[in-house]
């Protein structure tokens, strides 16, 4: 009987350990995809810069094949990278019109169905007196609505 509570508290300290260790685990699996990630930037970066300074040397039996092929290597790693650049762009570019319309269709029907006055009530607490005589005199002939030649006489 006096030796359960000890296997149970070394049970618990080597399941905390074990623990402890998986977290770590999954901390180092991260940090080295990162690494490799950089270091392929870095292997890239260094390709482009040797392509950049191989094509200022003199040209050698065999060098117009290999420049070619560094070329068309730049050209591609250059392709990527505007592509990717391009959809990030795009993406964002999209998530932002998708909020734009959300937020509109949010005004609207609050400005349809919970309190359509609004504007009205606002308006004058916003803008100078000119500025709403100067709107209504805008707006009236649109808002009018003439009638005398259809009635009957």
């Amino acid at each position: 009987m006096g030796e359960n509570p000890k296997i149970e508290s070394n049970y618990q300290s080597v399941y905390q350990l074990c623990e402890d260790q998986a977290h770590y685990i999954k901390k180092y699996q991260k940090i080295l995809r990162q690494m490799e990630k950089r270091k392929e930037v870095l292997l890239l970066e260094k390709e482009v810069f040797k392509t950049q300074n191989n094509s200022s040397h003199v040209v050698k039996r065999g060098s117009i094949l290999i420049e070619t092929m560094q070329n068309n290597t730049e050209k591609t790693i250059v392709k990527k990278w505007k592509r990717i650049f391009l959809y990030r762009h795009f993406r964002c570019l999209v998530f932002m019109v998708m909020m734009f319309i959300r937020l509109l269709s949010y005004v609207l029907f609050y400005l349809r169905y919970i309190d359509p006055d609004l504007l009205v009530n606002a308006l004058p607490m916003i803008m100078s007196r000119d500025t709403l005589k100067r709107l209504r005199d805008i707006l009236f002939p649109l808002l009018t609505l003439e009638v005398e030649e259809v009635l009957p006489h």
